[in-house]
């Protein structure tokens, strides 16, 4: 009989002997086992806007309470971000900043295994904000965009100059 995964196990032992029969029923609670979790695979991180990722993964566990998911940003440690329930495969992390590379890891848990092993870590980087400089009209136009002030001046200047010649054109007649 296979065991499943992730579940706690009890054993009962009895000696028998033909010539003096059975002994009592010996029952002991250290003598149980837990079989392991599998691990989640084949973990995939999807930016899908400029502040949310999805991530789909491979569900290999039968007997697991949830998910746990981490995320860690560039060169900082992993944090838990959120669970799942039993069988979920899918997970949105939301509220991230734009342009910015996210790695992600998943394991299964339950009360009785613990936690299984991590899955492969996956990376994503979500998109640049529709508001940032870089999204502004084609050709690196920056009307329309946000701008620092700098830019807004100099973008006024351009769109100024040629009333500043009529101006001046039409004082000299």
């Amino acid at each position: 009989m296979p065991l499943n995964a992730g579940t706690k196990y009890y054993y009962r032992v009895k000696a028998f002997n033909t010539a003096i029969g059975e002994s009592p029923v010996y029952e002991a609670n250290s003598a149980s086992t837990v079989t392991p979790l599998s691990r989640p695979t084949k973990l995939k991180a999807k930016a899908d806007s400029d502040s949310e990722v999805t991530l789909t993964w491979q569900d290999n566990s039968n007997a697991e309470s949830g998910y746990k998911i981490e995320r860690s940003g560039f060169n900082e440690p992993f944090i838990e971000i959120g669970q799942t329930g039993p069988d979920d495969d899918s997970f949105g992390d939301f509220d991230l900043k734009p342009r910015t590379k996210y790695r992600y890891r998943v394991r299964a848990f339950n009360e009785a295994a613990g936690n299984s092993a991590y899955s492969a870590e996956s990376t994503a980087e979500t998109k640049s904000s529709s508001g940032s400089s870089s999204s502004g009209g084609g050709g690196g136009c920056s009307i329309g965009a946000r701008q620092n002030s700098a830019t807004a001046i100099a973008d006024m200047t351009v769109m100024l100059l040629p009333l500043i010649f009529i101006a001046i054109a039409r004082r000299r007649r």
